[in-house]
Protein backbone atom coordinates (compact mmCIF):
# COMPACT_ATOMS: atom_id res chain seq x y z
CA UNK A 1 0.00 0.00 0.00
CA UNK A 2 2.95 2.27 0.87
CA UNK A 3 4.47 2.13 -2.81
CA UNK A 4 1.57 2.27 -4.22
CA UNK A 5 0.53 5.23 -2.35
CA UNK A 6 4.15 6.90 -3.53
CA UNK A 7 3.70 5.96 -6.80
CA UNK A 8 0.30 7.73 -7.18
CA UNK A 9 1.54 10.99 -5.03
CA UNK A 10 5.65 10.86 -5.55
CA UNK A 11 5.89 14.36 -4.12
CA UNK A 12 5.08 12.84 -0.79
CA UNK A 13 8.86 11.62 -0.95
CA UNK A 14 9.67 15.11 -1.03
CA UNK A 15 7.23 16.95 1.20
CA UNK A 16 3.67 16.24 2.60
CA UNK A 17 3.21 19.20 3.04
CA UNK A 18 4.69 20.36 -0.77
CA UNK A 19 1.75 16.97 -2.40
CA UNK A 20 -1.31 18.52 -0.27
CA UNK A 21 -0.47 22.37 -2.08
CA UNK A 22 -0.37 20.57 -5.18
CA UNK A 23 -3.63 18.68 -4.89
CA UNK A 24 -5.23 22.00 -3.93
CA UNK A 25 -3.42 24.20 -6.71
CA UNK A 26 -4.62 21.13 -9.11
CA UNK A 27 -8.46 21.39 -7.87
CA UNK A 28 -8.39 24.98 -7.87
CA UNK A 29 -6.63 25.03 -11.54
CA UNK A 30 -9.30 22.42 -12.58
CA UNK A 31 -12.15 24.82 -11.23
CA UNK A 32 -11.15 27.90 -13.19
CA UNK A 33 -10.14 26.10 -16.43
CA UNK A 34 -13.84 24.60 -15.88
CA UNK A 35 -15.13 28.30 -15.40
CA UNK A 36 -13.65 29.29 -18.91
CA UNK A 37 -14.78 26.53 -21.23
CA UNK A 38 -17.84 28.26 -22.15
CA UNK A 39 -16.34 32.06 -22.51
CA UNK A 40 -16.83 34.26 -24.06
CA UNK A 41 -20.74 33.34 -24.34
CA UNK A 42 -20.75 32.99 -20.68
CA UNK A 43 -18.69 35.63 -19.06
CA UNK A 44 -20.49 35.83 -15.37
CA UNK A 45 -17.91 34.05 -13.28
CA UNK A 46 -14.96 36.70 -15.13
CA UNK A 47 -14.43 37.80 -11.30
CA UNK A 48 -14.09 34.70 -9.29
CA UNK A 49 -11.92 33.79 -12.27
CA UNK A 50 -9.44 36.40 -11.49
CA UNK A 51 -9.73 35.94 -8.13
CA UNK A 52 -9.23 32.48 -7.82
CA UNK A 53 -6.62 33.07 -10.36
CA UNK A 54 -4.75 35.32 -8.68
CA UNK A 55 -4.32 33.39 -5.21
CA UNK A 56 -3.39 30.23 -7.43
CA UNK A 57 -0.50 32.31 -9.01
CA UNK A 58 0.48 33.12 -5.66
CA UNK A 59 0.24 29.48 -4.34
CA UNK A 60 1.84 27.91 -7.34
CA UNK A 61 5.19 29.68 -7.16
CA UNK A 62 5.41 29.05 -3.72
CA UNK A 63 5.34 25.49 -4.39
CA UNK A 64 7.63 26.01 -7.40
CA UNK A 65 9.70 28.09 -5.13
CA UNK A 66 10.16 25.41 -2.25
CA UNK A 67 10.64 22.93 -4.76
CA UNK A 68 13.50 25.04 -6.83
CA UNK A 69 15.33 25.57 -3.19
CA UNK A 70 16.00 21.86 -3.04
CA UNK A 71 16.36 20.98 -6.42
CA UNK A 72 19.56 18.76 -5.71
CA UNK A 73 16.47 16.23 -4.23
CA UNK A 74 15.31 16.04 -7.81
CA UNK A 75 16.24 14.23 -11.27
CA UNK A 76 18.31 16.92 -13.50
CA UNK A 77 15.66 17.01 -15.85
CA UNK A 78 12.79 17.50 -13.13
CA UNK A 79 14.99 19.97 -11.41
CA UNK A 80 15.69 22.60 -14.83
CA UNK A 81 11.88 21.91 -15.46
CA UNK A 82 11.01 23.00 -11.82
CA UNK A 83 13.47 26.62 -12.46
CA UNK A 84 11.89 26.77 -15.65
CA UNK A 85 8.08 26.81 -14.09
CA UNK A 86 9.47 29.43 -11.41
CA UNK A 87 10.76 31.96 -13.56
CA UNK A 88 7.64 31.75 -15.94
CA UNK A 89 5.16 32.33 -12.79
CA UNK A 90 7.51 34.75 -11.62
CA UNK A 91 6.76 37.06 -14.54
CA UNK A 92 2.94 36.62 -13.18
CA UNK A 93 3.97 36.57 -9.49
CA UNK A 94 5.68 40.23 -9.09
CA UNK A 95 2.63 41.91 -10.24
CA UNK A 96 -0.12 39.81 -8.41
CA UNK A 97 2.00 39.71 -4.97
CA UNK A 98 4.01 43.39 -5.09
CA UNK A 99 2.33 45.18 -7.24
CA UNK A 100 5.50 46.02 -9.22
CA UNK A 101 7.55 44.09 -12.60
CA UNK A 102 9.87 41.31 -11.96
CA UNK A 103 13.38 42.94 -11.81
CA UNK A 104 12.40 46.81 -12.10
CA UNK A 105 10.93 48.03 -8.70
CA UNK A 106 10.54 51.57 -10.13
CA UNK A 107 7.95 51.24 -12.63
CA UNK A 108 4.30 51.73 -10.94
CA UNK A 109 2.03 49.36 -11.57
CA UNK A 110 -1.23 50.57 -13.46
CA UNK A 111 -3.47 48.46 -15.52
CA UNK A 112 -1.29 45.32 -15.56
CA UNK A 113 -2.71 43.16 -13.20
CA UNK A 114 -6.14 43.56 -15.30
CA UNK A 115 -6.50 41.15 -18.32
CA UNK A 116 -6.45 42.28 -21.46
CA UNK A 117 -8.75 39.72 -23.03
CA UNK A 118 -11.08 36.49 -22.70
CA UNK A 119 -11.47 33.34 -24.24
CA UNK A 120 -11.67 29.61 -23.87
CA UNK A 121 -8.13 29.83 -22.53
CA UNK A 122 -9.18 32.04 -19.31
CA UNK A 123 -8.14 35.66 -18.99
CA UNK A 124 -5.19 37.04 -20.80
CA UNK A 125 -2.86 39.30 -18.72
CA UNK A 126 0.40 41.21 -21.04
CA UNK A 127 2.60 42.27 -18.35
CA UNK A 128 6.14 43.65 -20.30
CA UNK A 129 5.06 42.80 -23.30
CA UNK A 130 4.03 38.88 -22.71
CA UNK A 131 0.83 37.19 -22.71
CA UNK A 132 -0.01 34.77 -19.87
CA UNK A 133 -3.61 32.59 -20.80
CA UNK A 134 -4.70 32.05 -16.98
CA UNK A 135 -5.59 28.39 -18.58
CA UNK A 136 -2.74 27.63 -20.61
CA UNK A 137 -0.39 28.79 -17.62
CA UNK A 138 -2.65 26.30 -15.49
CA UNK A 139 -2.69 23.61 -17.77
CA UNK A 140 1.27 23.79 -18.18
CA UNK A 141 1.96 23.70 -14.13
CA UNK A 142 -0.04 20.97 -13.53
CA UNK A 143 1.49 18.96 -16.96
CA UNK A 144 4.64 19.87 -15.57
CA UNK A 145 4.00 18.79 -12.01
CA UNK A 146 2.08 15.41 -12.43
CA UNK A 147 4.85 14.43 -14.79
CA UNK A 148 6.90 13.86 -11.97
CA UNK A 149 7.72 10.08 -10.82
CA UNK A 150 8.39 8.83 -7.60
CA UNK A 151 12.05 7.83 -9.46
CA UNK A 152 12.78 11.85 -10.00
CA UNK A 153 12.73 12.27 -6.37
CA UNK A 154 16.21 11.72 -4.04
CA UNK A 155 15.63 10.93 -0.56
Amino acid sequence: PVQRTLETNPLLRFSLYTDVQLHALNDVGKEIVGLCADWPDDMTNHHRVYNLFWLWVLGAYEVVRTMDQHRSRFSPHVADMIGTQKRYLAGLRMPFAKQEFKGDKKIPIYAENSYVSVGVDGLCFEISGKEYWSGLVIKDFLADMTSIKAEDIQD
